[in-house]
């Protein structure tokens, strides 16, 4: 396959050559062209509280999330408490998400990767 490229990223996949702007030939199993034609699909924006738990338990995080979240001081520490025990849901855009990731020293992608994980469960 042939691709065009615009920064480094693959733009476009062609089977014939494109004389000026998809000349580079790469192999149709080529793990950066599989990507380009077969992207992952996008991580769920929420998942259910169980589904949450139940992932964090299987990723080995359920118990330092425990503790970081009954160690939060002050009002926001409240708010943070009666949010995982009493939501029904964990959605990703939330900012207790956003402040545990630290802690679990998560990147963004690994938390996509446990709500995709959770959304499976």
């Amino acid at each position: 396959m042939f691709v065009q490229r615009v920064k480094g990223v693959i733009v476009g996949a062609f089977t014939n050559l494109q004389p000026g702007f998809a000349e580079e030939e790469l192999a149709p199993d080529s793990p950066e062209l599989l990507v380009f034609l077969d992207p992952p699909a996008p991580a769920p924006t929420s998942v259910t509280m169980r589904q949450a738990r139940r992932a964090l338990l299987n990723a080995g995080l359920l118990a330092t999330v425990d503790a970081a979240i009954a160690g939060m001081a002050g009002p926001a520490g409240d708010a943070a408490r009666i949010d995982w025990e009493f939501s029904s849901d964990v959605l990703r855009s939330w900012p207790l998400v956003a402040a545990l990731m630290p802690v679990l020293n998560l990147s963004d992608a690994q938390v996509d990767a446990l709500f995709v994980a959770a959304a499976k469960l």
